[in-house]
């Protein structure tokens, strides 16, 4: 026999039904918590027994009522459980970390508190007239439902002006003096348009540095599924586009160039770019990876930068991946001699941890516009009619922007700076280490048709 537990999904009601069995003492496995999945031989609910003292510790009402505003569809389940264990079997149960059902409920309370931080930080007020009144309305999807936690917030730092906050579960309303609560709205239900907006997106793009911007950690800090309601987003993807352009122009202004004197000789050039040390990669580089291949040819492959493999030689595109593009040239029925390969970063990037073992990372922004004059000089010097640029770090060397390698290759650009055709795709070393054996087939065939894209324009 089973206790159905009938109550509201809220913790003041669930802290009622949970008192009540616990003072009959009713073990977890005997209810039933799931107001979806009934039970089929359902026991009648005893009376309370006032008489029978609970053990509620503090810390548990803190936990509890951050856990009931979870989207966990066993929170209360587990939340009786804990409460269950900590008045029959384990007193300091919640001290002890590495339980399971208090590891589980802490890692829940933790989601939980991370999602106000995130409305907090995300919500985006838009202003309204309505009956010759402002008001400030805003739309947000949280991950939990914790608009109760979070709205009382935005009462204390916007307390002078009316504000609703929408979310899809539930809406909040401050009318100056108190906070009301409704059922929610769909984004697409909240049509409200502010001026304001533009100055959200000036203000972002004034304090904007391309010189810090990390795209992994700015995505995790500022999940993607945030972004529709944010007005400054369209300048995120703007400016990060533009960022190795504005990065160029900023190293340009602040270091100390290389001179390269007009009509220096192709051995000139080579010798200075051994000897270069602008950026910190050629500390732990082995020598700097010059070009290599016909001087007078019309295509120019360009990739990101040297390997182990190519590092020890001196020499671009060795190793599998010289292997696999001169593989893929061949059968395109042209000679791979015919052609000249470099990097876009001529030095290898690699960060040592033991004398034994080193790890090889990608450039930055700021390496990759550092040796941006020696792949200018290279271009320059070769006059290709065609550039191939593999990888994203060549194709932003060679666009002079971020670019969306899936989208970009599937055409062809005229650099008026190069005077060349310019395709992008796949980086090969990547590539070749692709796990998803589907997915690697497919950009093997994307770079063999992007190797023949190039070829018919030359």
């Amino acid at each position: 026999m089973i206790y159905q537990a009938h109550f509201q999904q809220n913790f003041a009601d669930w802290r009622e039904l949970a008192r009540t069995f616990l003072q009959n003492k009713i073990s977890p496995q005997e209810i039933n918590w799931d107001q979806n999945q009934k039970s089929l031989l359902i026991q009648p609910i005893p009376e309370a027994d006032p008489n029978k003292i609970i053990f509620v510790p503090p810390h548990f009402l803190k936990l509890a009522k951050k856990l009931s505003h979870s989207r966990y569809s066993e929170r209360w389940d587990l939340l009786y459980r804990l409460l269950y264990r900590m008045n029959f079997e384990e007193k300091n149960l919640l001290q002890n970390n590495v339980d399971p059902d208090v590891s589980k409920a802490n890692l829940i309370a933790k989601s939980v508190s991370r999602d106000i931080h995130k409305m907090h930080a995300f919500v985006r007020f838009k202003k309204t007239i309505k009956d010759n009144n402002e008001l400030y309305m805003a739309w947000h999807k949280p991950e939990h439902l914790i608009v109760p936690l979070a709205a009382p917030f935005f009462a204390r730092r916007f307390g002078d002006r009316p504000w609703t906050i929408f979310t899809p579960d539930q809406s909040a309303h401050w009318n100056g003096k108190s906070l009301t609560y409704f059922e929610g709205i769909s984004q697409e239900q909240f049509n409200v348009d502010d001026t304001f907006d533009e100055a959200w997106k000036a203000y972002y793009s004034s304090i904007y540095n391309p010189a810090r911007i990390n795209l992994k950690a700015m995505k995790q800090e500022m999940a993607p599924k945030y972004w529709s309601t944010l007005p400054e987003v369209s300048e995120i993807k703007r400016l990060i586009q533009n960022n190795p352009q504005r990065l160029l122009e900023m190293q340009n202004s602040v270091i100390e160039k290389v001179e390269l004197p007009n009509g220096i000789s192709w051995k000139e050039l080579q010798q200075k770019a051994l000897q270069c040390q602008q950026c910190s990669l050629h500390k732990n580089a082995t020598q700097t990876v010059w070009g290599y291949g016909d001087s007078n040819s019309d295509l120019m492959i360009v990739g990101d930068s040297p390997g182990e493999t190519e590092d020890g030689l001196g020499k671009a595109f060795q190793g599998a991946a010289m292997d696999r593009l001169f593989y893929l040239i061949r059968k395109l029925n042209k000679n791979p001699e015919d052609f000249y390969y470099t990097y876009a970063v001529k030095h290898i990037k690699r960060r040592i941890n033991s004398p034994q073992y080193s790890q090889i990372l990608k450039p930055s922004w700021n390496e990759m516009g550092t040796c941006q004059i020696w792949l200018e000089a290279e271009i320059n010097k070769i006059k290709p009619k065609a550039i191939l640029a593999v990888g994203r770090i060549a194709a932003t060397s060679v666009l002079g922007r971020l670019p969306q390698i899936s989208s970009d290759r599937k055409q062809l650009f005229y650099s008026s700076k190069y005077q060349a055709q310019i395709q992008v795709s796949w980086d090969i070393d990547s590539l070749l280490k692709e796990k998803n054996r589907e997915s690697k087939q497919c950009k093997i065939k994307d770079l063999s048709q992007d190797l023949r894209s190039i070829l018919s324009s030359i």
